[in-house]
C-alpha cells in the first residue's frame, strides 16, 4: 500500500478546510476527524477508495459496511450523534468514521391545494297512455347517474275511456369542493418523518349469519399524508425524497351491501426525489384533470326528429374537473428560544355574557374590523381569532 501521507495531501487539495486524519490498521485505512457536510464525507470516501484501488492495481467488488458518525444538529451540540450506514466494496479496505458537523435538521413546508368541480345535467320525458284498444309506456332511463331527484312537470289528459300522461324530468347540479392543507414537519438529515391530517372511516369487509348476523369492519384512513427524508448535501443544497397522498371520501361511488352503504375513495399521490436550496420551492405534482360523460337514450327513429325528438329521448350529462397542486419548500432550521413560540390559543378568552347575548360573539375580538394590526398591548399572531 502506498504512503498514506499522499492520501492526506489529496484530501487537503480536494476538500479545503477539512479536519480529516488518515490512519492505518494492518491493511485498512481509517478516516477520522470531521467535515462540513455529508457531500464532503462521500467525496473523502470516494478518494480513499480510489487510492486503495490504485494501490492494489485493480478495482474492488463485493459488499461490506462503513459507518459515518454525524454530530451537531440544529443546535450545533457535539453531543448529538447518529450513525449512517452505507454499503461499500468488500475488497476496499477503507473505514469512514468521519464526523459531520454543522446544521442537519430540515423543516419541510408542504402546501396541498385542490379545487374540484362537478356538473350534472339531466333532461328526459316519460309518457304513458291507455285506450280501448290497448296501452303504451315510453320510459327513457338515464344511463350515467340513474334517476336523481328531479324537478318534474306532469301532464294528465283523459277523454272518454282513454287517458294520456307525460312527465318531464329536469335536473341540474353544480358543486365545488376545496381542499387546502399546509403541514410542516421537521426531521434530522438522513432520517424520515411522517405527518397525517385526517381520520378513519369504518368500511364493511365481511358478513356472517349463523343464525345471527355479525359484521366485520376495517378503519380506512383518509386525509393528507406526508412522508419525507431529507439529506443536507451542503449548507445550500438539500436532497428530498417526498411521498404525498391526498385521500377523500367519495360518496358518489358508494355501493350498498346488506343495507349498509360503503363509500368509495378518491386518492391522489406523488412520490419523487428532488434537490432544492434552503427556502426554495418546487411544485412536485400539478394535476389538471377533466372527465366528461354524456349519454342519450331514446326511441329509435323518433328520437332523431327535429324539435319533437326531444319528447322521445333522455339526456344524461356529467362533467368532473380537478386541479391539484402540491408545493414543497424545505428549510435548514435552527433551534429557537421557547419564548419565541406563539401558540394558537395565546391571548384567547371567551366572550363575556353581554357580548354573547347582545353581539353574538363566541370569543373576544383583539383587532378592529378590517385591520390586520393587533391592538396595542397585544402580543403574538393568532390565526382565525382576529378574522
Amino acid at each position: 500500500m502506498r504512503d498514506v501521507r499522499e492520501l492526506s495531501n489529496l484530501l487537503n487539495v480536494a476538500i479545503p478546510g477539512n479536519d480529516i486524519h488518515v490512519r492505518t490498521v494492518e491493511d485498512s485505512i481509517i478516516l477520522t476527524g470531521s467535515v462540513a457536510s455529508a457531500e464532503e464525507a462521500q467525496k473523502a470516501m470516494d478518494i480513499a477508495s480510489g487510492f486503495v484501488a490504485g494501490a492494489a492495481g485493480a478495482p474492488s467488488s463485493g459488499a461490506a459496511a462503513l459507518s459515518t458518525t454525524v454530530s451537531g444538529g440544529s443546535s450545533g451540540s457535539a453531543g448529538n450523534q447518529r450513525i449512517v450506514e452505507k454499503a461499500i466494496n468488500s475488497n476496499s479496505k477503507v473505514i469512514n468514521s468521519l464526523t459531520i458537523r454543522g446544521l442537519d435538521e430540515v423543516s419541510l413546508r408542504v402546501t396541498v391545494a385542490e379545487i374540484r368541480r362537478e356538473i350534472v345535467k339531466q333532461l328526459g320525458v316519460t309518457m304513458s297512455g291507455s285506450g280501448p284498444n290497448g296501452s303504451f309506456t315510453l320510459d327513457n332511463p338515464f344511463a350515467i347517474n340513474g334517476a336523481l331527484t328531479a324537478t318534474q312537470a306532469t301532464l294528465n289528459w283523459m277523454k272518454g275511456s282513454g287517458n294520456f300522461s307525460a312527465t318531464l324530468q329536469a335536473f341540474e347540479r353544480q358543486g365545488v369542493a376545496h381542499t387546502l392543507a399546509e403541514p410542516t414537519v421537521t426531521a434530522v438529515s438522513g432520517e424520515s418523518a411522517k405527518f397525517m391530517a385526517g381520520g378513519t372511516i369504518p368500511i364493511l369487509t365481511s358478513e356472517t349469519c349463523s343464525p345471527q348476523c355479525t359484521y366485520g369492519f376495517i378503519q380506512q384512513p383518509y386525509g393528507v399524508t406526508l412522508n419525507f427524508t431529507p439529506v443536507v448535501l451542503s449548507p445550500g443544497r438539500i436532497q428530498l425524497r417526498i411521498a404525498t397522498e391526498v385521500t377523500d371520501v367519495d360518496y358518489s361511488t358508494q355501493v350498498t351491501f346488506s343495507g349498509v352503504s360503503i363509500p368509495g375513495f378518491r386518492t391522489r399521490n406523488n412520490v419523487t426525489t428532488v434537490e432544492l436550496p434552503s427556502g426554495g420551492s418546487i411544485a412536485t405534482a400539478g394535476l389538471i384533470s377533466t372527465q366528461t360523460q354524456q349519454a342519450i337514450n331514446g326511441l329509435p327513429g323518433l328520437m332523431n326528429l327535429p324539435v319533437l325528438g326531444a319528447l322521445f329521448r333522455s339526456r344524461d350529462y356529467q362533467r368532473n374537473e380537478t386541479e391539484l397542486m402540491i408545493i414543497v419548500t424545505p428549510y435548514i432550521v435552527h433551534a429557537i428560544d421557547p419564548g419565541q413560540v406563539v401558540r394558537p390559543d395565546e391571548n384567547f378568552e371567551d366572550a363575556s355574557d353581554p357580548q354573547s347575548v347582545l353581539l353574538g360573539r363566541v370569543n373576544r375580538i383583539y383587532s378592529t374590523s378590517g385591520s390586520l394590526q393587533p391592538l396595542p398591548g397585544y402580543a403574538g399572531k393568532i390565526g382565525f381569532i382576529t378574522q
